[in-house]
């Protein structure tokens, strides 16, 4: 026993605490293994002195010391305390492992005095039942939805082309071993040399180049070294020669066919054109392939068919002008099946091919055409909704975002597909957790249902409070006029707290926004026009003077807009960050109680925080708790609208996944699902993931089912972003690529090969597409698809240590950050090359950083945030205490 007295013996208020005393003459036996086994972690160490016993947590974690079992500990180093001591007093202790403090006295203890305690001895499972867990191994090998199943011409327009002849099946067959035969035979002479270069020819030149030569699409300038020098290789051997003769031949004898009236055999030896050869403004490589015909007519799936090559403008011409002869043939006898074959597949005229089919109400075999060419989602969408298929048609809406399109084009010839449409579309939005535009989609239709419905989500959107409580208000005050007494005592207090600015501008766009004005909707009006010009004035004004005058017009307060000078109203005041050329100095927070693993700054107003094994957080701008679920919460996916979100918590190589409605408050397990990459944003619906080198787009609505993928990808997905309707990928191939899809459509615009060696000290940012250094005083950042070129101005010269700490990001401004001595520096820079935002953090607590929607959110596992709106640059900063 040491017997300085204690001057502060016993822990107060919430603590982040390392471990639990239990001492005997508190509890007895079967109460502290009661409570060992509550508190109990992974890995943690239990000792039992014959004082009691001692729980040393592996994570430390947040409580109230009054209201947990036992005495709380925490730690200094190596030693554990009943107490807060400070240094003095630890000074004056021996060398113990355990501090316990009573009454201002403390009793010190050492591990190796105790037994080490396993809970395991004190645990009877012989009563329980256990049952085989299920097996997650295979749990999402799923194969995409039959829509992305490939499909021949013969399964789409039935078998009305008759089958190859029997003597061309011999003739190919015979064809096919003569010349597999004559690549194992040495032909001396000329022979010989022809068959030496092609074994150069196929050792040197890989499949990739073949690809190459063989796309007539890719013209002589686009073409490597390596590739020139196998086209001269191939010219001056004399096998470019031969192989142009072989295709003139079959050319000449595939015209004969046509000008015959040998319609199947000329159908199966046409050559398809090439739709990019008068496009083409040089002579691209030879084709060094051997034509020869079909074996079945097909119409394939790719844009330029299955084998086309340059045949010059005059032989084009005269092909087309055939092709197109033989189609009025076919079309007028009759032979629609023959007719499209030679639109789709030997004119590559797939827009006509599909209107062909449509002007025989062939809509199912037009929407499997669309989709196997990959044609437009809604030119897709309106075939499968005229083939009656409507699952498919909303299954591709619902990928791509498409109804708005949709509902139009067929609300004046086919009123009753529309309207189901509409209703698909009314739900889709309610999945998506955005309840105001789903009323809005689902009145026009006018009908019991559809109104009950309209009622109802408008209740949940009330319910929800905050901004969408007071957009639902108008909403109701439209379309439910009897429902306006609800909201009376509502809109007085909006309109009588003066601090309720933000509010007041919330109603007055609503209102703004309606198609059209009712007197209860004119009332609304008058009552928030005064209060709303006395916040124009005002340090906070929200709204465009522009916005002010049309509420001054919609008013019937005559004597108001007598008073009122339009243009005497002030501008609102703007502090957007790429506007001015302030400079923001922000200070860390005090610490927290609770670790943050992630964050999104859902508004100025409200943060959704994981905290890992303690759930997930909403909180105000003040730190006040206004909800929290214990849901383990390590990553959050947020929703493009922000009322949803995935919260993700991992499971050795699986994650443990739950939706989250953040209108409704509501949590549902979704279940474990195996990734090794995601984008933290989804559009609240359809979610990017990878699994090693397979992407896929999974439904989390439904089970997770692959809606959309690619396998097979060079290398491992290292990275995958969704920012400004677009979406990154990072594959780590060799060389790296960065390919680049345009959202809702998911249409490939952008695939680039990052440098194969990058020099001393050059770096890459990945949504830019930019390459950076430092040079001395400046971060000089080069676009790799342009000539633009970014310098950033530093504080200071960068040591070399700094430097290789040094990393940037481009999204809606420009971060940077580095090392130096014991602080970890963030800056942001404008567009305008302007720093414009500065934070020193210390370095030993792993800040973390993350920008959605114009916010920009740094915090770490102490429990500090700072926040910053980059379109009114203003900051917040908190120690997350929950209040």
């Amino acid at each position: 026993m040491h017997n300085d007295y204690i001057r502060h013996p016993m822990l107060l208020g919430y603590r982040q605490i390392e471990g639990l005393w239990l001492p005997n003459d508190w509890f007895n036996e079967t109460q502290r293994l009661t409570y060992l086994i509550k508190h109990w972690q992974v890995n943690c160490r239990i000792y039992r002195f014959e004082q009691g016993d001692v729980l040393c947590f592996t994570e430390s974690k947040t409580v109230d010391c009054s209201s947990i079992e036992g005495w709380p500990l925490i730690r200094y180093g190596r030693l554990y305390s009943t107490a807060p001591l400070d240094n003095d007093e630890i000074k004056k202790l021996p060398y113990a492992d355990l501090a316990l403090v009573r009454s201002g006295v403390v009793t010190t203890l050492l591990f190796s005095q105790a037994k080490p305690l396993s809970l395991a001895d004190y645990l009877d499972i012989k009563e329980i039942a256990f049952e085989e867990t299920d097996n997650y191994t295979n749990l999402y090998e799923i194969k995409p939805q039959a829509l992305s199943e490939e499909q021949n011409i013969r399964t789409i327009i039935g078998g009305n082309i008759p089958p190859a002849a029997d003597q061309q099946k011999q003739f190919i067959k015979t064809a096919f071993n003569n010349v597999s035969s004559s690549s194992q035979t040495q032909i001396p002479h000329v022979k010989a040399s022809l068959s030496l270069t092609q074994k150069i020819i196929n050792k040197f030149l890989t499949p990739q180049s073949r690809e190459a030569m063989r796309d007539p699409s890719k013209t002589a300038s686009q073409l490597s070294p390596w590739q020139h020098w196998l086209n001269k290789l191939s010219i001056k051997s004399g096998l470019a020669s031969m192989m142009s003769k072989q295709q003139a031949d079959y050319i000449n004898k595939m015209m004969k066919m046509f000008e015959d009236g040998n319609v199947d055999q000329a159908l199966r030896h046409g050559i398809p054109l090439s739709q990019s050869q008068e496009n083409q403004e040089t002579t691209p490589s030879p084709y060094l392939g051997r034509l020869k015909g079909r074996n079945k007519l097909e119409i394939s799936a790719d844009q330029q068919g299955h084998k086309s090559l340059y045949l010059g403008d005059e032989l084009q011409n005269y092909l087309k002008q055939l092709y197109r002869q033989q189609f009025i043939k076919l079309d007028k006898a009759g032979c629609n099946e023959e007719a499209l074959f030679v639109l789709a597949e030997l004119l590559q005229e797939k827009e006509e091919a599909l209107s062909y089919l449509e002007s025989f109400q062939r809509y199912q075999h037009a929407a499997e055409l669309a989709r196997l060419w990959g044609m437009q989602p809604d030119r897709i969408i309106r075939l499968y909704c005229l083939a009656g298929d409507i699952d498919s048609a909303v299954i591709y809406a619902r990928l791509h975002n498409a109804f708005s399109y949709i509902v139009l084009q067929l609300q004046e010839k086919h009123p009753t597909i529309a309207d189901k449409m509409r209703e698909e579309w009314a739900e889709y939005l309610v999945d998506c957790e955005d309840y105001l535009q789903a009323i809005d989609i689902i009145w026009p239709l006018n009908n019991e249902l559809s109104c009950n419905k309209a009622k109802h989500w408008l209740e949940i959107a009330y319910q929800a409070g905050g901004e969408l409580s007071l957009r639902s208000l108008v909403k109701s005050v439209f379309l439910l006029p009897d429902t306006f007494y609800l909201y009376q005592d509502d809109i007085k207090k909006v309109c009588n707290d003066p601090l309720a600015t933000i509010q007041r501008a919330i109603l007055a766009r609503e209102v703004l926004a309606l198609p059209k004005q009712t007197k209860l909707t004119e009332q609304l009006i008058n009552q928030l026009i005064r209060p709303i010009i006395v916040d124009q004035y005002g340090a906070n004004s929200v709204l465009e003077r522009k916005e002010i005058s049309q509420l001054i017009h919609k008013s019937t307060n005559k004597l108001l807009k007598t008073d009122i000078p339009h243009n005497d109203i002030p501008e609102a005041k703007r502090y957007s960050l790429d506007a001015q050329n302030h400079f923001i100095s922000a200070t860390i927070p005090k610490q927290g109680l609770y670790a943050i693993y992630d964050m999104v700054a859902l508004n100025d107003h409200q943060y959704l925080i994981a905290l890992g094994e303690s759930g997930v957080l909403l909180t105000d701008k003040a730190g006040k708790k206004l909800w929290h679920n214990l849901t383990p919460t390590y990553h959050i996916v947020i929703a493009e609208n922000h009322q949803s979100a995935l919260l993700l918590a991992p499971r050795g190589g699986y994650f443990q996944v739950h939706s989250l409605a953040i209108t409704t408050q509501s949590i549902q397990e979704l279940g474990i699902l195996k990734c090794t990459v995601f984008a933290r944003l989804f559009d609240g619906i359809f979610w990017t993931i990878a699994v090693n080198n397979t992407v896929q787009v999974v439904d989390i609505k439904n089970d997770f089912k692959i809606v959309w993928n690619v396998d097979a990808l060079n290398g491992d997905v290292i990275e995958i972003l969704r920012h400004n309707n677009a979406e990154y990928w990072l594959i780590n191939s060799e060389p790296k690529e960065r390919w680049l899809y345009i959202l809702p459509e998911r249409r490939l615009t952008q695939r680039e090969s990052l440098l194969h060696h990058l020099n001393e000290g050059l770096k890459y940012d990945f949504i830019s597409n930019s390459y950076y250094d430092v040079k001395h005083d400046k971060c000089v950042l080069a676009s790799a698809s342009s000539h633009y070129t970014q310098r950033l101005q530093l504080p200071n010269t960068q040591s070399i240590e700094e430097q290789r700490t040094f990393y940037l990001i481009k999204k809606t401004a420009t971060l940077i950050y580095w090392q130096k001595d014991e602080f970890t520096i963030f800056r942001l820079y404008n567009n305008k090359s302007h720093c414009t935002f500065e934070l020193k953090w210390p370095t030993d607590l792993a800040p973390q950083y993350r920008n959605e929607f114009n916010q920009w959110c740094f915090f770490d596992k102490t429990g500090r945030l700072v926040h910053l709106n980059w379109d009114n640059g203003r900051v917040n900063t908190l120690g997350l205490l929950l209040k």
